[in-house]
């Protein structure tokens, strides 16, 4: 007969193997939900205030359809890998000529692009489709639905776009408060908004919200980069919550 020390030790063992069992399980478990929203992310991109279907995009005939071009002669678009956007594909659009923005999903970047750059990411094996952004892709949904008018933080598509961003947010009607870190505060009309979002030279405009400080117990509003470059609020023993 077995010992009691035997069946414990083959207790443990089940239990150990159940336990080993249940990891895989799961593990199993995880991996399919990793295949699956890798799937959705490679048939779609879900940008903030519409979904581009990837079975659907192609390289556009017109260069400019949408938006005009900077004072470069570039746009934002969307760039579509044929395989994952690695650093690699990175590295492919920049020797196209195009610049890199961001990563916007698995197989799509955003890119600054002018005309002759986009030939060449066409003619690429490496990229499968390019979409041009329009107005309503820079402008966030809260914006989009406002009325009178409104703060709003304009984002260049470059910090050389600012003063000619400027000069439209005048043109339209508005104010420009403030030209922080590459970026351009302004108040203005808000059915404006969507003449700037036509701009190439612009890439994206949002509702400006204060951030709050508080630093050791006392509270203040302020903009996060003016605090970061202006106020100088980087001495040891400051405590700062933003």
């Amino acid at each position: 007969m077995a010992s009691r020390k035997d069946k414990i030790l083959f207790g443990a063992l089940l239990a150990g193997l159940a336990l080993l069992v249940a990891l895989i399980f799961h593990a199993r478990r995880g991996i399919r939900q990793i295949d699956e929203q890798l799937a959705r992310q490679t048939t779609s991109i879900q940008l903030a205030n519409r979904t581009v279907e990837l079975r659907d995009a192609c390289f556009p005939k017109d260069f400019a359809q949408h938006q005009t071009p900077s004072a470069r002669g570039t746009l934002p678009y969307l760039v579509v890998c044929a395989e994952p956007a690695t650093k690699a594909a990175r590295a492919r659009v920049a020797s196209c000529g195009a610049r890199v923005l961001g990563v916007v999903s698995s197989r799509a970047l955003l890119v600054e692009t002018d005309e002759a750059a986009l030939a060449r990411i066409a003619a690429a094996p490496a990229f499968s489709a390019a979409c041009e952004l329009t107005a309503a892709d820079k402008v966030s949904a809260e914006l989009a639905s406002a009325e009178g008018d409104v703060d709003v933080t304009l984002v260049p598509l470059a910090e050389a776009d600012v003063p000619a961003v400027s000069n439209a947010v005048v043109a339209v009607g508005g104010t420009v408060l403030w030209s922080p870190a590459g970026r351009v505060r302004a108040h203005l009309p808000a059915a404006k908004v969507s003449a700037l979002a036509t701009r190439g030279d612009v890439r994206w405009i949002e509702r400006f919200t204060p951030a709050r400080l508080l630093e050791n117990g006392h509270s203040q509003m302020g903009d996060a980069v003016y605090l970061r470059k202006k106020g100088r609020k980087r001495r040891f023993g400051q405590i700062v919550n933003i």
